[in-house]
């Protein structure tokens, strides 16, 4: 059978419209990160605030200025925070294999595959650690590490994906500057946010589907033993 065009094409026209209004909110969203971060020292807090403006319900509307501003002023202590213990953590992977560069013998070699392969979880942990760190009741860098390192351990493929895609619009990125200026910065930072809040959910999911089943056998096991005890 053969579709009636003329229902197909509002759908279509809806699937654009939402598109381009999405595109366009991003675009908007970068382009005011990059002006709050022209002056450097804002470049931390005005990152947290785009995770801040993407995790909240209205993220589809327009951004302004003042929206991201509020951001700013209310994440930029515990957005820094977050920035240097990132920081650190790469400086001591980087320490680390420059100190087994010293060394010869195999050992070396397999400590450096080491300090790779924990150089990558780091990566792949902190793309969800900010925006984790911005949603929970707790302000604590440490615990959305954590959190970021379940998301890793519980959701692999989650994590693969959305580290292919940041390093392939990076990379993209690195070839045409502009992008940076006006929709990177905000297409990774939804990519990121979007993904972090779909693996919490789905690890809820099985939490509490694990938790139904473990209460159904221990009622079940509850009335076998009244049953022999009578």
């Amino acid at each position: 059978m053969k579709q009636n065009p003329e229902k197909t094409h509002p759908a279509r026209q809806k699937k654009s419209e939402a598109f381009y209004d999405d595109a366009l909110a991003l675009i908007h969203l970068n382009l005011t990160w990059f002006v709050m971060s022209l002056p450097v020292i804002t470049l931390v807090p005005a990152l947290g605030s785009v995770y801040a403006t993407l995790i909240k319900p209205s993220q589809n509307k327009s951004t302004d200025w003042h929206r991201l501003w509020d951001g700013v002023k209310q994440y930029w202590a515990i957005s820094i925070v977050w920035a240097v213990v990132v920081s650190l953590g790469y400086v001591l992977l980087a320490a680390g294999l420059w100190f087994f560069q010293t060394w010869d013998g195999g050992f070396a070699g397999l400590a450096t595959i080491i300090i790779i392969a924990a150089g990558m979880l780091w990566t792949a942990i902190n793309q969800f650690s900010l925006p984790i760190l911005l949603l929970q009741e707790e302000r604590k860098v440490i615990l959305a590490i954590r959190n970021g390192f379940v998301i890793c351990l519980r959701q692999p493929l989650t994590a693969l994906k959305v580290t292919l895609m940041t390093l392939f619009i990076a990379a993209v990125s690195i070839l045409l500057p502009p992008l940076w200026v006006f929709i990177s910065v905000a297409l990774i930072a939804q990519i990121q946010t979007h993904a972090m809040l779909d693996a919490i959910k789905k690890i809820r999911r099985k939490d509490a589907a694990r938790d139904a089943i473990a209460a159904h056998s221990q009622s079940k096991s509850h009335l076998d033993a009244g049953d022999l005890e009578d």
